[in-house]
């Protein structure tokens, strides 16, 4: 077993704040202290990583990983991999499971295996309010912490249901189109004709696949590429709304707060929290 050759790594590296809960455990870790290239190694649960701050190589046997703040990944147990450190120190928050726990959840064991990039926003902001719980440490954060998780479990596994189920050609490339050109303003027929289907057509069926209305979508798609910009202090409020297509600063703040709860501002000043 390829396990036998590796470094088994009992923690993620990099400095920590641990929080224990049954069948998981999640860690800060900021890697400013550690080293830039992590070898070849693998961990025993199955676990999610989501960088917070900084830029991260990730390799595995098949796949090169170019991970900056905003990404989401997937381990499955026992997958060989090694990291490097882009530029400056990365922080990451792990949420590692109990093998057990995950498949009593997933209800499958081969439901999710491998290393994976996560494309699902509504997981990536569930990961940051799961950071502000950490941060947070209060006596209900436990129990918040749990729930969200448990969320982002759902969220992936009806994603990974979704895949399985045949769908039209237009819906990936529709989908393509708006995390490709979220900065860009599409109206409804252009994406129509751009697809080759029905106006109303497409309006009706944007919720049963993507969950959510298009208006909604595009929304996620750019707030969620606002975190890559974010612990960027060289960069304004009003520029970083400018890069993700908000049509000004107010419109930006308006949609960031909505959805991730706290203000630009204040996701800042959490970035810059310490383990």
């Amino acid at each position: 077993m390829i396990v036998d050759f590796l470094h088994l790594a009992a923690q993620h590296f990099g400095e920590q704040k641990k929080i224990q809960l049954p069948g998981m455990t999640l860690a800060i870790v900021d890697t400013e202290h550690s080293r830039n290239h992590i070898g070849w190694h693998c961990h025993e649960n199955p676990h999610f990583t989501f960088i917070l701050r900084g830029e991260v190589i990730e390799c595995t046997k098949k796949e090169v990983y170019n991970c900056s703040a905003g990404n989401l990944l997937f381990h499955s147990r026992f997958e060989p991999h090694y990291n490097t450190k882009l530029e400056g120190n990365a922080k990451c928050l792990h949420i590692d499971f109990a093998q057990n726990y995950l498949d009593d959840i997933a209800a499958n064991e081969g439901g999710l295996q491998g290393i994976f990039k996560i494309r699902n926003s509504g997981a990536k902001f569930l990961c940051y309010k799961i950071f502000r719980e950490v941060i947070i440490s209060d006596d209900i954060s436990g129990a918040s912490i749990h729930s969200l998780s448990l969320e982002i479990l759902g969220q992936l596994l009806l994603t990974e249901d979704t895949a399985k189920t045949p769908r039209p050609l237009w819906v990936g490339k529709l989908e393509d189109i708006l995390r490709s050109g979220y900065s860009e303003k599409f109206s409804l027929d252009e994406l129509s004709r751009e697809l080759s289907i029905h106006p109303v057509h497409l309006s009706r069926s944007v919720p049963q696949y993507f969950h959510c209305t298009l208006g909604e979508y595009v929304r996620n798609v750019r707030v969620e590429r606002s975190l890559a910009f974010m612990p960027r202090k060289n960069l304004s409020l009003t520029e970083i709304a400018c890069k993700c297509g908000f049509a000004d600063q107010s419109h930006f703040l308006r949609s960031f707060k909505q959805i991730m709860g706290v203000s630009p501002s204040t996701y800042r000043k959490l970035l810059s929290y310490r383990c």
